[in-house]
């Protein structure tokens, strides 16, 4: 199952919770439907992980239509990273 939440009014978040309350229905309904995981997107894992969602490595494929564009931009791929977030684990191990 797929679970995205775009154009959240972040002030409104504060006093209502949205994204958690989003995030909830989300599990809710993949329950219901018994889904076996929820593609949640990349954005708070935080508040993800949570509720115990983990990461999964990504994957991302990229081509460009002349040899020479691919081979002088390959090598930047490398030095891109996402910056590392708190993971919690909501579970007793």
């Amino acid at each position: 199952m797929e679970g995205y939440s775009h154009g959240l009014d972040y002030e409104k978040n504060k006093d209502f919770e949205l994204y958690q309350n989003f995030l909830l229905d989300d599990v809710r309904a993949a329950i219901e439907r018994r889904s076996d995981s929820i593609n949640a997107g990349r954005t708070s894992i935080t508040m993800k992980s949570s509720v115990g969602a983990t990461p999964r490595e990504m994957v991302c494929y990229i081509g460009f239509s002349g040899k020479l564009s691919n081979q002088l931009i390959r090598p930047l791929f490398y030095f891109i990273k996402p910056k590392a977030e708190y993971c919690r684990n909501p579970f007793k191990e």
